[in-house]
């Protein structure tokens, strides 16, 4: 036996010690005799009926969406440079992917965000190289057209990418940010 389990026996005892006799109280309930099965079917019909519509309703919630799943944010991953390549320069191509988001260049954006209801329309992308990300005024590039650009660096050995996802106000979008080491070689 478990710790909290209680023995075999132990309700039907405790029962008979204070006099219970449920047999009795069974046949109480269902004078006509159609034995225990039908007392416990026209005590415990209401109880029946309300699990089955509780049942329901939950999995209604959970097919609906109605639960507490977490609300989707717009996201930025670098794609290329890879994290701890190497890769020649001077001239470095730089390529993102972002989701629910929508580049503030040109009237196709924006009719992209209205069909697709993306969270942030008309935003960019702050690019610092060898820096941490922080004022936009040093930033290498602002990527609000394409999610490409080619970054000059004229300096071989390591090297790190920090990108930071932006509203049109220039607010950080705190769910869009990643980085990326990689190595230049110079020919």
């Amino acid at each position: 036996m478990r710790r909290g389990e209680i023995p075999a026996g132990a309700c039907q005892r405790w029962m008979n010690k204070k006099g219970i006799d449920m047999n009795s109280r069974i046949k109480s309930m269902n004078p006509g005799g159609a034995g225990n099965l039908g007392a416990l079917n026209k005590t415990f019909r209401g109880t029946k009926v309300w699990l089955s519509y509780s049942v329901l309703a939950v999995a209604a919630m959970g097919f609906w969406g109605c639960g507490d799943d977490p609300v989707a944010e717009p996201t930025l991953t670098i794609e290329t440079p890879a994290n701890g390549s190497t890769v020649a320069g001077p001239k470095v191509l730089l390529k993102v992917k972002t989701t629910l988001f929508s580049f503030a260049g040109g009237a196709a954006a924006k009719a992209s965000a209205a069909q697709h209801d993306e969270d942030i329309a008309g935003g960019h992308v702050h690019v610092f190289l060898d820096k941490p990300a922080g004022l936009d005024a040093d930033a290498v590039v602002s990527l609000s057209k394409y999610d490409t650009a080619t970054i000059t660096i004229a300096t071989a050995g390591w090297h790190y990418i920090i990108v930071q996802g932006a509203n049109a106000n220039h607010d950080d979008v705190e769910s869009m940010r990643d980085s990326v080491m990689f190595t230049v070689n110079l020919p």
